[in-house]
C-alpha cells in the first residue's frame, strides 16, 4: 500500500463473522459492520443476527460503549478500554504506523506459526507488543498479541483485496487457547469515504438499556408470592423451610444443583443442606459430583467403611474447586449417617478428564483375570496415560490409540460374565466402566467442552443403571446442569425426561473463590452488585436473603418475560472473570427447572 496505506483515514466494512466451539465446529454466524476513523481514533464494531443487532462495541477519545441484546448497556473497565484502543494499533492497521512512536522494533529472524512461514517482526509500543509474520515481499500473513481475556492470540491473513491502492484483508482465522475461535470475511469495504454523522453515536442504545431494566410492580408481586424463603443454608437446621423445596423436586429420581460459582460457600453449605433433605425425606442414596469418576470411587470407600483418610481423598480429586471445608463436611456426615443407616449413602464422580487412575484400575484387574488381554493392549493403556491432561500440554492421541481402545472396551464387555464369576459383578462392573473413562479421556483434545458434557452424561446414566431404581443428586456448575443444548443437563434431560430437575444457583453480589489470572493464584475475588437488568439482579429486589423458586410456574405469569426470554444471568467458572463478562444471555426457565437464590456469597474454605 505504501503511502496510501500510511494516509489511509476511514475504513467501513461489511463481511460474515463465524465462531467456533472447542471441536473445530463453526456454532453462530453473524452479519457484522466495521466503521473505522484512524484519524479521529475512533471505532466501532456491529454485530447483528436478521437484522437484530446483537453486540456494539466502540472506542473513542471520550470513552468506551459496549452494548449487547438482550443485556443492554455492558460496563467496561478502564483495562477493558484500554484493550480495545489496542486495535489502532496492532493487527493489520497497527502495520501503517511502521516504527513510528514505537518503543521498540525488532527483526525476530525467519518463523514458522503453526503451519505458515516467514519473516518474524516485533514491535513494542505504549507498553504492549505485537508480532507480525511477513513474506518475502513484506505482505502481512498474521500478527500475534496478547489479550486479557484470551491470552496470546494469532489471525492468519488468508485473502487480500486492492482498495483504492491498498491492499485490505477480505478473510482472517484467530486463534486463542489452542483452538480457532472465530474468522471472518468481507464482502463490501470501503476506504477514506466520510461517516455519517451518527456512525458513533449510542443514544439509542442506552435509552433501549434503560427500558429493558425497568421491572414492572406485577413482576415484582408475582414474585414475592411465589418464592419460598429459605431459613437457612446449613447443614442440620430445621427441615421445615424445605417442605417447597421437596414439592418441587417431586418424583425426580434426578436432581442437578448447579452453582454459578465454583466458589461460593453458601451454594456448597446449601447443596450439603439439600442434600441431607434428600436423603432423609426423599430417599436419595447416591451423591455424584463434578470430579473424576474412579478417583471419587476411592473417597466412597471412606463414606462406606470409614478406611482412609478423607481429606487426603478429597485433595486426590485433583480440583482446589472441591477442596473445601464444606465439602469435606458433607463427606463426614455421609460417613456419619453410613454407621447407623439402613441403606448407605454412596459418594460418586462423573467426570472423566483423567486417565490415570482408570488406566491403573483396568490395569490392574486384566493382570489378575485376563493377563492374555492385558499383553495385547497394555502398550495402548500407557499410550493413554502418557496423553493424561494432567500433563503440562495434553496432546491428542493417535487414533489408532482410541479405536484399540474402543476395541479393548468391545472385549471386556463380551468376557463380563466370566469377569463376574471370577471376580465379582461389581467389580467386573467397574473395571470396563474405568476403561470407558479412560477411553473418554482422548477426546477432550479434540472434542473439548461439547465432548465433555456427553461424556458426563453418559456416566451419570451408567451410575443410574448400575444402581437401579436408587436416586442421585449431581453436584456441578449451572452450565453442565442446564437443560441447553451441548450440556451435560440436555443429554440427561433427553434421557430421562420428568425425572430429571435442573436447579440453578444465583446470587447478587460478595466474594468467591476462583483462579485469579492477574494473581496466577486460587484467591478470593470481588463480585460486584448484580447488573441492572439481570435475572439476578430481580431476584434480589424480592424480600429473603435466600429462597427458592419453581421457574416452570412462572409460565403464562407477568414474570414469564424474565424467565423464558434471554436475559443476563450470572456465570462464573473456576476462572475469575471481569463482570462484563460475567453476565452471558440466558433463557433461565428453558435451562433450569428452578434457581436457588442466596443474596451474598463468601469465599469457599480452601483446605490448602
Amino acid at each position: 500500500g505504501g503511502d496510501a496505506f500510511r494516509e489511509l483515514s476511514t475504513v467501513q466494512e461489511e463481511g460474515v463473522l463465524t465462531y467456533y466451539d472447542p471441536t473445530g465446529t463453526p456454532i453462530q454466524e453473524n452479519e457484522a459492520r466495521t466503521v473505522i476513523d484512524l484519524e479521529g481514533e475512533r471505532m466501532r464494531m456491529e454485530m447483528f443476527a436478521m437484522g437484530q443487532l446483537l453486540v456494539l462495541q466502540q472506542v473513542t477519545p471520550e470513552g468506551s460503549f459496549a452494548y449487547a441484546f438482550p443485556q443492554g448497556e455492558l460496563p467496561l473497565s478502564e483495562a477493558e478500554t484500554a484493550e480495545l484502543r489496542m486495535a489502532f494499533e496492532t493487527g493489520f492497521y497497527g502495520l501503517r504506523l511502521g516504527a513510528e512512536g514505537a518503543q521498540s522494533a525488532s527483526y525476530l529472524g525467519e518463523q514458522e506459526w503453526g503451519d505458515v512461514s516467514g519473516h518474524a517482526v516485533e514491535v513494542s509500543r505504549n507498553d504492549n507488543r505485537f508480532s507480525y509474520l511477513l513474506d518475502d515481499d513484506g505482505q502481512l500473513l498474521a500478527d500475534r498479541y496478547v489479550t486479557a481475556q484470551l491470552g496470546e492470540t494469532t489471525t492468519f491473513y488468508t485473502q487480500f483485496e486492492e482498495v483504492d491502492g491498498v491492499l485490505l484483508p477480505t478473510a482472517y482465522e484467530s486463534f486463542a487457547m489452542g483452538m480457532k475461535i472465530l474468522s471472518s470475511q468481507a464482502n463490501d469495504q470501503a476506504i477514506n469515504e466520510p461517516l455519517a454523522d451518527d456512525a458513533f453515536s449510542v443514544e439509542e442504545y442506552r435509552e433501549a438499556s434503560e427500558a429493558a431494566r425497568q421491572v414492572a410492580p406485577e413482576v415484582l408481586t408475582w414474585l414475592q408470592a411465589n418464592v419460598h424463603p429459605l431459613e437457612s443454608v446449613d447443614a442440620g437446621a430445621p427441615a421445615a423451610d424445605l417442605q417447597p423445596f421437596g414439592e418441587i423436586v417431586g418424583n425426580a429420581r434426578v436432581v442437578a444443583l448447579g452453582e454459578q460459582t465454583h466458589g461460593t460457600s453458601e451454594f456448597f453449605r446449601m447443596k450439603h443442606r439439600a442434600f441431607e433433605y434428600l436423603v432423609e425425606e426423599k430417599g436419595f442414596t447416591i451423591f455424584a459430583i463434578e470430579a473424576n469418576m474412579p478417583e471419587a470411587r476411592r473417597l466412597n470407600q471412606y463414606v462406606l467403611t470409614g478406611e482412609g483418610d478423607p481429606a487426603e481423598l478429597l485433595a486426590g480429586l485433583y480440583f482446589w474447586t472441591w477442596n473445601t471445608q464444606e465439602v469435606l463436611d458433607m463427606i463426614e456426615w455421609m460417613r456419619e449417617y453410613n454407621e447407623t443407616a439402613d441403606e448407605p449413602v454412596q459418594f460418586t464422580g462423573f467426570d472423566m478428564q483423567f486417565p490415570g487412575v482408570a488406566v491403573e484400575n483396568v490395569t490392574a484387574f486384566l493382570e489378575e483375570h485376563d493377563p492374555e488381554l492385558l499383553e495385547e493392549y497394555g502398550g495402548d493403556l500407557a499410550a493413554v496415560t502418557a496423553a493424561s491432561s494432567l500433563t503440562e500440554e495434553m496432546a491428542p492421541v493417535d487414533e489408532a490409540v482410541a479405536e484399540r481402545l474402543e476395541a479393548l472396551i468391545g472385549e471386556m464387555e463380551a468376557r463380563s460374565d466370566r469377569y463376574g464369576q471370577e471376580a465379582s459383578e461389581e467389580e467386573a462392573a467397574w473395571a470396563i466402566q474405568d476403561a470407558r473413562v479412560a477411553y473418554q479421556s482422548l477426546g477432550l483434545a479434540e472434542g473439548g467442552t461439547v465432548w465433555r458434557d456427553l461424556s458426563m452424561a453418559q456416566n451419570a446414566l451408567w451410575l443410574l443403571d448400575h444402581y437401579p431404581g436408587e436416586k442421585m443428586m449431581i453436584w456441578a456448575h449451572n452450565g453442565h446442569v442446564a437443560q441447553a443444548e451441548g450440556w451435560m443437563g440436555a443429554h440427561l434431560d433427553e434421557a430421562l425426561g420428568d425425572d430429571y430437575l435442573s436447579v440453578a444457583f444465583s446470587f447478587e453480589e460478595g466474594e468467591y473463590t476462583a483462579v485469579n489470572p492477574d494473581a496466577g493464584a486460587v484467591t478470593s475475588n470481588s463480585a460486584g452488585p448484580a447488573r441492572e437488568g439481570s435475572v439476578d439482579a430481580l431476584l434480589a429486589q424480592v424480600g429473603p436473603d435466600a429462597f427458592v423458586l419453581d421457574l416452570r410456574a412462572a409460565k403464562g405469569t407477568p414474570a414469564e418475560g424474565w424467565f423464558y426470554e434471554p436475559r443476563p444471568f450470572r456465570s462464573i467458572g473456576a476462572l475469575a472473570i471481569p463482570e462484563n463478562s460475567a453476565f452471558p444471555a440466558t433463557v433461565v426457565a428453558e435451562d433450569f427447572d428452578a434457581v436457588i437464590f442466596i443474596r451474598e456469597s463468601t469465599a469457599s474454605q480452601q483446605l490448602n
